[in-house]
């Protein structure tokens, strides 16, 4: 997973991190360590997604357990640079 270039992140059952590689990392502030993310809820780490169409299809994850794949396009710059 850190070996990828392209941003990895795991959830649990109730959309609690339970993993990101480095690359997922370099989507945070600056200096973001795993451990000031794992754990927290998806509604923590990113508030406007909560009532979206993607958290809806996330929660039916959990929910029925099938699974969706969506591509995300991310600026090149990390987190608050321009």
């Amino acid at each position: 997973m850190n070996s990828a270039t392209e941003s990895f992140s795991l959830y649990d059952s109730e959309l609690n991190m339970t993993e990101i590689n480095d690359a997922g990392l370099r989507l945070f502030p600056p200096g973001t360590k795993k451990e000031d993310i794992i754990g927290k809820n998806l509604s923590e780490l990113v508030p406007d997604l909560y009532g979206t169409e993607r958290y809806r299809r996330l929660k039916g994850v959990v929910e029925s357990g099938k699974a969706f794949s969506e591509d995300d396009v991310v600026p090149p710059a990390p987190f608050g640079e321009d």
